[in-house]
């Protein structure tokens, strides 16, 4: 019998974050396979990224990269040679810099190379209809004496960080085991601003990730890019977050903008997508490989419902449907 991947149990008093968990336990039973097995693994890194903040967006993503921090071999070695070959000025990989003809060269290479990294590479769509996926004072456990600083930070930003917690933190709890250690990386934004802020932050999600865990992790550590080593080590792996949050927020926007209805088997014909785009996505849409693929969005509605909220899986632009 096949052990279950995915350890966290369904929580309807948790609203929204509820529908997540339903959703990903459907997916693994569907397929065993859909889930990274960290049975064995000491240590997991969680890489974070955001994309939608611009105005006009429709969309806000939120893309979470959780990896086994001892398997990453292969990756280490295909990311050295692209960065030697194709990337040797040390330029950074970002969504918003592919028009960039060195970069556009090291895309498919890149991101060839992020398939070797043994893990699972989630992005959560939000609506921007929906304000907060929380109550008006935020969730209860967010306001305990220790995280009381929050209160003094811009709503918008205190928004960001527990949806990054909670979002970050339920993947980490369905997918970890007792006593394996957390390197949560981050780009360096509004988030973790400073060094007090970065402490806000580990506070924030030690509190909220342990409102789902089911277990004990071991030791928590939160690193953003402005403690990358000089050689892009931290940065590529949030870039895999970053290229992946921009160009799923991308493609929603684009057919919601354009009036498209689709379904949860979403087809995206070449002429529909911006150049920069079909790569990212046709990659995105392999989910053969040792790195694991799933969209989640939470959506306005014109029901009485709340939000709706849905499952995109993506078709390669090159075999269309």
């Amino acid at each position: 019998m096949t052990v279950p991947r995915w350890r966290l149990a369904e929580r309807p008093e948790l609203g929204p974050i509820n529908s997540l968990i339903r959703s990903l336990k459907s997916i693994e039973a569907e397929n065993a396979d859909a889930f990274p097995d960290f049975t064995s693994s000491r240590s997991l890194c969680l890489a974070s990224d955001y994309s939608g903040q611009h105005q006009g967006s429709v969309f806000e993503t939120y893309a979470f990269l959780l990896i086994d921090r001892n398997a990453m071999g292969p990756w280490l070695e295909a990311r050295q040679a692209i960065r030697s070959v194709l990337l040797s000025d040390g330029r950074r990989m970002s969504y918003k810099n592919l028009g960039d003809r060195y970069r556009q060269a090291a895309l498919l290479p890149f991101l060839l190379g992020a398939n070797l990294l043994p893990g699972i590479l989630a992005v959560v769509a939000v609506e921007k209809g929906l304000r907060t996926l929380f109550d008006a004072s935020g969730p209860p456990e967010a306001w305990d004496p220790s995280l009381r600083p929050l209160e003094k930070m811009p709503k918008f930003a205190v928004e960001r960080l527990l949806r990054l917690c909670h979002l970050g933190g339920l993947l980490v709890a369905g997918l970890s085991h007792p006593n394996q250690d957390l390197l949560w990386l981050s780009d360096e934004d509004d988030v973790v601003a400073n060094a007090e802020r970065t402490r806000l932050a580990v506070k924030t999600f030690g509190n909220v990730s342990g409102h789902y865990l089911p277990h004990t992790l071991g030791h928590l550590r939160l690193a953003s890019t402005a403690s990358d080593t000089g050689r892009r080590d931290v940065e590529d792996l949030v870039a895999i977050a970053d290229l992946a949050a921009g160009s799923v927020c991308s493609v929603l926007n684009g057919y919601r903008k354009a009036g498209v209805q689709v379904g949860e088997s979403l087809a995206l014909p070449p002429e529909a997508l911006p150049i920069k785009d079909r790569p990212l996505m046709d990659w995105f849409s392999d989910a053969g490989q040792p790195l694991k693929r799933v969209v989640l969005s939470f959506e306005c509605t014109k029901t009485s419902k709340p939000f709706l909220f849905r499952r995109y899986r993506f078709h390669d632009s090159r075999h269309r449907a």
